[in-house]
């Protein structure tokens, strides 16, 4: 029902992100040859950074009963029940458990201030032979000072002081048949596709650590989870190579903690916790009066009576079953490079699912619990290409998912044909009756109050009162298309633009843009409860955005100290994805942030991150922050 959609945002949505492209350069290093034929290296890099919050928080964002002013009905209630319907999807449920981290920090408090270090050891020998290990610690002394709500202990355990280990792997380049190759084994990241900003297209191998993305002084190797796997590259013929991999454990995003300033949702991530329904549930009568209403039972949210608990630990995805290919042609004919993939995996998002009991009664009126779920046997299949267009490197690829997986709310009812003694969602229906054609979607199964329905795709079957059970899925499976485009230009000193560059008295220069596109062909809106989480608005079919960075380099402008100012914009422009991910209409953020870097040794950043636009679901319109952070590397 809650999911963390809404801060799943582009990597240059905030200040870290321009952190992390300036931080990701090799730093210096201490390189040494212990015995001949074997060069080993050391790199350290600690950085301190702090983010500070310098907005007001808005009502519109926090829940009624923390005192917020959020609507009480949502579109897709309208949607599936016509006028007057939009109250069976209540928004306040969503904001008054996504409010935590908004409600922790107040207008120019710390959110952030981070000590922390990245370390890797690396060798190679004249035979072949490479390894890697790396790891990145962290301590925080800001987070945890919240106004409201303290942070849990397992919310600590990676907001205020963490060790992560990162890349862990042992590799061997040989020939195979005549042609190069080359096996890594162990916790890697592989890199596929043409895509820079935007998420949800090829790129998909690994997952993201968003608690770090958001820390000051992130370098990008610590935004992405390595995983275990095997990995195997080698060249088939001059033009084409051929790529593989096998992963052997699953990892998921690691989400900011519950109650940190980017929390979105009390219900995922370290530290989730009971979800709690509103007051503006009421009795049946006022937000359900309609007859559409959420609140079957005529009992109100009362005090100490409206907890929906946690009832199982998360259900994650299996370790086996994720792997993938590419193939890539270097065409002799053309300065270009194609390439194919496939690729097998497990969702690395959570989706969250009821289950019905009674013994739930004492902890809320509906009789749920909820626990997080991930989807399973995920398809791929992509094609990308790169090329120059005169001065401009070009990028684009387009990526097919025949069984994305789209977040519903189960607990939203999916009838008009509701009565008072047939609980919600399926009333009106008696054993042996048919389902309405509005359930008709493969694996859509609802189950509140142990009634449950699993319609076909083609239309309606049998509802059996016997064969029902008490779980309720948080997710249906949707075809998806993503297409991206990307383009790099590094300023011709010559050009007009270069020309405009000098006159600001800049010596280089570049501009960095990608557009994205995502096409659902089969949503049903009108009769799947679907979420956007928070404001259960409608998803569309189609949906696009843009993101274009631009930066200017000054070198030695101060002795050896390179300055380069940095402005990023990103504008979702048409529709609002499902999962809101990565698109919600009209939402817009501005970054505009000034590196500064001396001999790739000290390097810092002062930055300032604004976002707007996006209504109701863009939850975080009212947490622009300023960030700078300053590194080391030796």
């Amino acid at each position: 029902m809650i999911k963390e959609y809404t801060t799943f945002r582009r990597l240059t949505t905030a200040a870290a992100t321009a952190a992390a492209l300036a931080l990701s350069f090799d730093a210096a290093a201490y390189r040494w040859e212990p015995i001949p034929g074997v060069q080993m290296n050391v790199d350290t890099t600690l950085a301190f950074g702090v983010q500070v919050r310098v907005q007001d928080r808005d009502r519109k964002n926090i829940g009624n009963d923390n005192g917020g002013d959020v609507p009480i009905g949502g579109q897709i209630g309208e949607f599936i029940h016509g006028p007057g319907g939009e109250f069976s999807a209540d928004p306040d449920f969503n904001f008054l458990n996504a409010d935590n981290g908004d409600l922790n920090y107040d207008a120019g408090q710390l959110t952030s201030a981070a000590l922390k270090g990245t370390h890797e050891l690396g060798f190679k020998t004249d035979g072949g032979w490479s390894a890697l290990a790396r790891f990145t610690w962290l301590h925080d002394v800001a987070v945890g000072e919240t106004n409201r709500t303290g942070l849990s202990d397992r919310a600590k355990e990676i907001a205020e002081t963490n060790f992560t280990p990162l890349d862990l792997w042992v590799a061997k380049n040989f020939d195979l048949f005549g042609r190069p190759a080359r096996v890594k084994v162990g916790n890697q990241v592989v890199s596929w596709g043409e895509d820079i900003f935007i998420i949800g297209g090829i790129n998909s191998v690994n997952a993201l650590d968003l608690r770090r993305f958001h820390t000051p002084g992130t370098q990008l190797k610590e935004v992405f989870r390595p995983a275990p796997m095997i990995y195997f590259n080698t060249g088939v013929t001059d033009t084409l190579n051929f790529e593989a991999y096998y992963q052997f454990m699953w990892n998921g995003f690691r989400f900011d903690p519950v109650g940190t300033f980017f929390s979105g949702a009390d219900v995922v991530g370290r530290g989730q916790q009971p979800a709690f329904a509103p007051t503006s549930y009421g009795l049946c009568g006022a937000p359900c009066g309609d007859g559409v209403g959420r609140n079957r039972v005529g009992t109100p949210a009362m005090p100490g009576a409206n907890v929906v608990p946690i009832v199982r630990p998360d259900r994650e995805a299996k370790d086996e079953g994720q792997f993938g290919a590419a193939l890539r042609w270097h065409p002799e004919f053309i300065d270009a490079e194609f390439a194919f993939y496939y690729i097998r995996y497990h969702d690395k998002l959570p989706f969250t699912s009821f289950v019905f009991d009674t013994k739930y009664f004492a902890n809320n009126v509906l009789g749920l619990g909820y626990f997080n779920e991930y989807g399973e046997d995920k398809d791929l299949f992509g094609i990308s290409g790169n090329t120059k267009v005169g001065p401009v490197a070009v990028g684009g690829e387009l990526s097919y998912r025949p069984s994305d997986s789209v977040a519903i709310d189960p607990s939203v009812p999916v009838t008009r044909d509701m009565t008072d003694n047939i609980p919600f969602p399926y009333t009106g229906l008696t054993a042996g009756s048919k389902a309405l054609s509005y359930a008709a979607l493969d694996g859509f199964s609802c189950a509140v109050f142990g009634t449950q329905i699993t319609p076909g795709k083609n239309g309606s079957k049998a509802f059996n009162q016997s064969t029902c059970s008490t779980y309720a899925k948080g997710y249906v499976e949707e075809e998806k298309y993503q297409a991206h485009l990307t383009g790099f230009y590094f300023i011709e000193v010559n050009s007009i633009f270069g020309k405009m560059m000098q006159a600001v008295g800049a010596a280089e220069g570049y501009v960095l843009a990608e557009m994205a596109a995502t096409y659902y062909p089969n949503l049903d809106p009108h009769h799947v409860p679907y979420m956007i989480f928070p404001s259960y608005g409608i998803p569309d079919d189609i949906s696009a955005g843009y993101v274009w960075e631009l930066g200017l380099t000054y070198p030695h402008l101060f002795w050896d100290l390179n300055v380069t100012p940095q402005i990023d914009f990103t504008h979702d422009f048409w529709g609002t994805t499902p999962n809101a991910l990565p698109f919600v209409e009209d939402r817009k953020s501005v970054f505009v942030g000034i590196n500064f870097d001396m001999n790739s040794v000290w390097r810092g950043q002062l930055g300032y991150s604004n976002f707007f636009g996006g209504g109701v679901t863009n939850i975080l319109t009212d947490r622009d922050f300023f960030s700078a952070s300053v590194s080391y590397a030796f």
